[in-house]
């Protein structure tokens, strides 16, 4: 009984000093977002123009690759945080201003690329998930404005590293079909907070092991 006791110590131990492994992601909502008055007001990152198909990045500092265009823009964490910007209050805003006569577009994928400056390569990318993908409509008229689609940032282990050194560079990579004559863009926004950080399933068995000792101890007593 001893060493059932002393299992079941260790255990609980082991829940409550293990900090809990979290994963960065993003989320694209049903949320619209304006920011601003005009494309030209916004913190603009990413701006893709070709027909049918754009996808491109922009790396430090602030080239274009792809079908990316000259209005794409890196930033540092200086630069952000001097505009606003934090872990807690970094969203992404996906804008569309296509001008034919099918203006909405399927956004395929997006990701916030991280680069240490200095550096040939990014060292985390964190990309977008449940995308809907087919038929994005703009939120406002085509070409006017700079009302978009909402995409919030969820857990922010990374992203709080990554503003911990001023000189980290932020850059950005996304691919759109059925696209027309007008460019897509991802502006930054400053949006609330993250929702509830979760943990990930090792944390999960972690904390169920250590219910099933307190059973075990209760039994005991």
């Amino acid at each position: 009984m001893k060493k059932m006791f002393s299992v079941s110590l260790l255990i609980l131990g082991l829940v409550f000093a293990t900090t809990p492994v979290l994963a960065d992601t993003m989320t694209y909502t049903t949320e619209t977002y304006q920011w601003g008055t005009g494309f030209g007001n916004v913190t603009n990152l990413l701006t893709l123009q070709a027909t049918p198909t754009e996808t491109g990045s922009v790396k430090p500092t602030s080239v274009p690759v792809g079908d990316a265009a000259n209005t794409s823009k890196t930033w540092t964490v200086a630069e952000l945080v001097g505009l606003g910007f934090n872990a807690s209050n970094l969203g992404v805003v996906f804008h569309i201003a296509d001008t034919g006569g099918n203006p909405d577009v399927d956004l395929m994928s997006f990701s916030l690329d991280f680069w240490h400056a200095g550096d040939a390569n990014y060292y985390l990318q964190v990309g977008v998930t449940n995308v809907p993908q087919f038929a994005v409509f703009p939120v406002s008229a085509p070409g006017i404005g700079s009302a978009g689609h909402l995409i919030a940032y969820q857990n922010t282990g990374d992203l709080t590293a990554f503003f911990s050194d001023p000189t980290n560079i932020l850059g950005g990579t996304g691919t759109v079909n059925r696209s027309d004559n007008g460019p897509e863009a991802f502006y930054l926004a400053q949006v609330g907070g993250p929702p509830p950080q979760v943990p990930e399933p090792t944390t999960l068995l972690l904390l169920g092991l250590g219910l099933v000792g307190l059973v075990g101890l209760r039994r005991k007593f």
